[in-house]
């Protein structure tokens, strides 16, 4: 299959946004959200048990993480508490 012109201007336009929307928080941030992502994956910590604490959708959660989508200050506090504190039973 043949790409046109018009496919490639649409991949030039996601890359940009992409790259804007990555690009858009300081690097910082950008650390802070991935070492809270990986702690809570290390953790095991599901999403949806975050998304219940936080009382928000999985999808706002993943976007957050992910650098799509900024959370209020309010839910970060929270998100991070959430994370520090918690300890997986081993009742099963």
């Amino acid at each position: 299959m043949r790409r046109s012109e018009g496919d490639n201007v649409s991949f030039a336009y996601l890359r940009c946004r992409f790259m804007k929307i990555y690009w858009g928080f300081s690097k910082m941030e950008r650390d802070l959200r991935e070492y809270y992502r990986l702690t809570r994956l290390e953790k095991r910590i599901r999403l949806r048990e975050l998304a219940e604490y936080l009382g928000c959708h999985i999808g706002s959660i993943s976007h957050y993480e992910n650098g799509r989508y900024g959370m209020s200050e309010d839910k970060i506090n929270k998100y991070k508490e959430f994370i520090d504190a918690y300890e997986r039973s081993e009742a099963k």
